[in-house]
């Protein structure tokens, strides 16, 4: 029997929602997801939150245009003829609707035993004086820093770490082994974390397998972390279910070179 492609990551689907994928990619991402009961349910759910926004929309535009052209009489400036800068509040409303419509991740299973509400993260890389939001096949380099910012529903507890193309597996947060501390990292409140520091990518080949994973519950980094060792191995899918945690994953894959990054 074929074994099955690995289930697509929430960016790779909201990419493929947005229309930022090439024909190929976007073949293989929907051939993916549908062989996943799982990703089907989280694409589908995506696509009914853009048409939600897309239902809004114009009522929203519409509402902020009268709200300006009502400035602009007040101030005796016609709307069409105000600074542009004006409509960056806007600009910046929008942009947080649409990272929060890609990357929440819907209900899935887990909400059978539940779980409640979504993993947000973003992860953006340090490079000399520049940065760049690391995105699914973005390339990384050696000596890279990577800096994480989670958005969890509730308090729980939180682990993140990478699988090199060694098949390696680098905790970094917490930064310290499961063999001396099996405790994951707690939450004390629901929200945005920036997880304090950076990690800097080593020089080890292959690609970048970065997992975030959460769970309202306390769990062993440990067996959790050998359970996604060996997934990656088997090129399965990693998911809450598969992990046993009630919670979720979110993966970011990256391709990664040697020597310090320009």
């Amino acid at each position: 029997m074929p074994e099955r492609p690995p289930s697509p990551s929430q960016l790779e689907l909201a990419r493929l929602v947005a229309g930022e994928l090439s024909a190929e990619e976007a073949r293989r991402v929907e051939e993916a997801a549908l062989a996943s009961p799982e990703a089907r349910q989280r694409l589908e759910a995506l696509r009914a939150h853009v048409s939600e926004y897309e239902a809004v929309a114009p009522r929203q535009l519409a509402a902020l245009r009268q709200r300006l052209e009502a400035e602009g009489a007040r101030a005796g400036t016609p709307f069409w003829r105000r600074p542009l800068v004006l409509l960056a509040p806007l600009a910046a409303a929008a942009a947080a609707v649409m990272l929060v419509l890609v990357l929440r991740a819907p209900p899935g299973p887990e909400d059978a035993v539940g779980f409640k509400g979504a993993l947000a993260v973003r992860v953006v890389a340090r490079r000399g004086e520049s940065q760049l939001v690391v995105q699914p096949g973005a390339e990384l380099a050696a000596g890279d820093a990577l800096r994480f910012v989670v958005t969890v529903p509730a308090p729980g507890h939180l682990t993140v770490f990478s699988v090199d193309g060694r098949g390696e597996l680098s905790p970094f947060y917490p930064e310290s082994e499961p063999a001396q501390d099996e405790r994951p990292l707690r939450l004390e409140r629901a929200g945005q974390h920036e997880l304090p520091g950076s990690v800097t990518l080593d020089d080890a080949p292959g690609p970048e397998r970065l997992f975030v994973v959460y769970s309202p519950a306390p769990f062993a980094r440990g067996p959790l972390h050998a359970r996604v060792r060996e997934l990656v191995r088997r090129g399965a899918a990693v998911t809450a279910a598969e992990l046993g945690i009630q919670g979720a994953v979110e993966r970011l894959d990256a391709a990664k070179r040697a020597g310090a990054g320009r």
